[in-house]
């Protein structure tokens, strides 16, 4: 899932523009679901390994908010809603809350339940749920867990019911070459749940040394897009294609660039302004998400350095990198 997914839409005027900061919380067990085509497995982040408490990811922001703007707080990971992230997930959305930056979550929804009503508290400005088929038995069968479609279904119920309108709450889903069919209910799931935004994310890998890439072929990804969004407009769904460093073209072989317009296709508009920090400090930045997770970033120690100070190394240190592509 990318960051786009988890960016609010409705971000006030006056943070336009400035960092997105978001955030991998620990979780000491690892994920409670085994999707084979995470993001976060892909990118080989550690999950259990942790140097940042939660009092930490305060001073991160609280750090970088004093020398520069920041949009939007968006929390990610393994799953931020397990018993044993929450106090991190609490954290990042008490500072949100109380330096008026706009706050997101992203979440597999299956422990959403059961945290919804201590989430309304923090006043996140966006919830998105992952579901990846209208039918149960596929979804979960590619999360890897009986019952996850259930919960998940239930989660977004209870959050409809308990959050106000200034959460926007929406699913994303993942669409997997020659599989459009696991999708094409979900806008009748969705209409009949309550929910009225579906994001689409073309599934995706990382190659050993490589950025990330779209997986199949470029013309059937776009008459499926075209298919999900028309049937997504007959049940007055809003569809979402999540694009956000641009994968999909528009210039490839026989590609109609009219229907490739006609999708709404988000992509970030200041790639470089995108931050990512795991539980172990390290940071990367822009273009660096998309790979895979070296042992030589930078890592963060909040004992002895500023955020501040870190994420100007973090911006030199990806700018040497750039320049030295030939």
């Amino acid at each position: 899932m990318g960051s786009i997914a988890a960016l609010p839409d409705r971000l006030p005027q006056s943070s336009n523009g400035g960092a997105v900061l978001t955030f991998i919380v620990p979780a000491p067990d690892g994920c409670n679901l085994a999707c084979p085509y995470c993001f976060i497995d892909q990118r080989l982040e550690p999950a259990s390994t942790n140097t940042i408490s939660p009092s930490d990811y305060r001073k991160f922001v609280e750090d970088i908010i004093k020398k520069e703007k920041v949009s939007a707080l968006c929390i990610q990971g393994y799953e931020p809603l397990l018993d044993t992230s929450m106090e991190f997930t609490l954290s990042i959305l008490q500072t949100g809350k109380d330096l008026i930056i706009p706050t997101s979550i992203v979440t597999n929804g299956t422990n959403l339940t059961k945290q919804a009503a201590v989430l309304t508290d923090y006043k996140p400005w966006k919830l998105c749920v992952s579901l990846d088929a209208s039918l149960a038995e596929q979804h979960d069968k590619q999360r890897g867990r009986n019952g996850a479609f259930d919960l998940a279904v239930a989660g977004l119920r209870k959050s409809l019911e308990v959050f106000g309108p200034e959460t926007e709450i929406a699913v994303a889903s993942v669409l997997i070459p020659k599989r459009r069919h696991v999708l094409d209910g979900m806008p009748r799931l969705l209409a009949n749940i309550g929910v009225k935004k579906w994001i689409v994310t073309n599934l995706q890998t990382i190659k050993k040394g490589s950025t990330m890439s779209v997986l199949g072929n470029p013309i059937q990804i776009l008459n499926d897009l075209r298919n999900l969004k028309q049937n997504a407009d007959s049940w007055n769904i809003e569809f979402v294609v999540d694009d956000e460093f641009g994968s999909l073209k528009s210039d490839q072989p026989m590609l109609d660039k009219e229907q490739f317009e006609a999708i709404r296709i988000r992509k970030l508009t200041n790639k470089s302004g995108v931050y990512r920090l795991l539980p172990n400090g390290q940071c990367s930045m822009g273009l660096d998400i998309l790979k895979r997770s070296q042992p030589g970033l930078l890592e963060w120690n909040p004992r002895n350095m500023d955020a501040a100070t870190f994420l100007q190394s973090v911006k030199s240190h990806y700018a040497q990198q750039i320049e030295a592509v030939p």
